[in-house]
């Protein structure tokens, strides 16, 4: 139970930090984490007005728009407003996530050989139990079919022997 539930998080992170790059493309919402004590601001300027300031490691979903050159289009909350992408670093720890997922596939590569084994095990098992069966049955056969043909042959040969008596 908890291997599924390492995996499906694992295959659920994957997903997520193949999506995800250092820096947003044009449009593209990324989640980041701020590196220090970040300022938001209503504009894409350092003289607007402050909006929010958010402590070293808050995440918040960023979005380079095409024209923002260094800056962020941030939403945090329900809070809106630009930020330095200077500030941000993709959320979370991507080295130990890759280390993780090498662990994880590694392990489920195991499990998939182990259980490829087990499979073509049972199927060798499976085919030389079904030659037995056949050969066993085979075996009837010839002896009863080895019996008939000896009775019929024991028939003739009484019936052969009146027939020389008479």
């Amino acid at each position: 139970m908890n291997r599924k539930i390492m995996c499906l998080l694992a295959l659920l992170i994957m997903t997520v930090s193949f999506k995800f790059t250092s820096t947003a493309a044009a449009g593209e919402q990324v989640l980041m984490e701020t590196q220090k004590e970040t300022n938001i601001y209503e504009k894409a300027d350092r003289d607007s007005k402050v909006v929010v300031t958010l402590e070293k490691g808050t995440p918040v979903i960023c979005c380079e728009a095409a024209d923002l050159d260094g800056w962020y289009e941030i939403t945090y909350q329900v809070t809106k407003g630009y930020a330095l992408c200077s500030d941000f670093d993709l959320y979370g720890d991507v080295d130990g996530i890759d280390e993780g997922f090498r662990d994880v596939e590694e392990e489920n590569l195991e499990q998939f050989e182990r259980i490829q084994d087990e499979q073509m095990e049972k199927k060798n098992e499976s085919f030389w139990g079904g030659i037995m069966a056949v050969l066993i049955v085979l075996m009837f056969a010839v002896g009863g079919f080895t019996v008939w043909k000896n009775m019929k042959k024991g028939k003739r040969t009484e019936e052969d022997r009146k027939d020389l008596r008479t």
